[in-house]
């Protein structure tokens, strides 16, 4: 493509001559770059940040179905007790979804339940090179990077504050939807027919 326009500008200074490379730069902005800044803008939280988080959904996710299972199969006097108990496990189920949801999209549920955020690697790079008096053990430096001890930025652009906003009730209404779901499935097992 700049070969031809290169070739095509030797012999005319017309316009039309830019339009491949204005719609291929206009198709690059859109399906890449767009997305790629969107998905940087709504990503809050360090690496670490994140999997901590979504680790704390997935052990809240099988912790849920454990418990029901418990309550499904496990000793005589759970069997007397009636099926509605597992209603209980609903909020484990939809919190753990929840997270589990946020993660997937490179950001912390709890940051963007506040409007926080981070420091970026750019914004790190004055504490990282600090004199060396100042600096901190490799131990400390890895603990600071999960969101407790890290320092937290507020969120200043109203519109990417609405995007994150938009991202936690996605995922507070994911993690519902699939707790709603998994209780009355697990509610409908034919092991608590025997116990009502």
């Amino acid at each position: 493509m700049r070969v031809k326009v290169l070739d095509a500008i030797t012999v005319s200074t017309d316009a039309e001559i830019f339009r491949p490379v204005a719609e291929h730069c206009h198709l690059l902005l859109k399906s890449c770059s767009h997305r790629n800044f969107i998905r940087l803008g709504v990503s809050n939280g360090t690496f670490e940040t994140i999997c901590v988080a979504t680790t704390l959904g997935i052990v809240l996710t099988i912790t849920g179905f454990m418990a029901m299972l418990l309550l499904a199969f496990e000793s005589p006097g759970f069997r007397q007790c009636s099926r509605w108990r597992g209603i209980g496990i609903w909020p484990m189920w939809s919190v753990g979804i929840g997270l589990i949801l946020a993660g997937l999209r490179g950001s912390c549920f709890f940051l963007l339940l506040f409007s926080r955020r981070q420091p970026l690697p750019w914004e790190r790079f004055e504490e990282d090179n600090a004199p060396a008096t100042k600096k901190k053990n490799r131990l400390i430096r890895m603990v600071s990077k999960l969101m407790i001890f890290d320092k937290k930025l507020k969120v200043q652009d109203d519109n990417l504050r609405r995007l994150q906003h938009k991202v936690v009730l996605q995922s507070l209404l994911g993690g519902a939807g699939f707790a709603t779901m998994m209780v009355v499935v697990f509610l409908c097992l034919p092991i608590w027919r025997r116990s009502d």
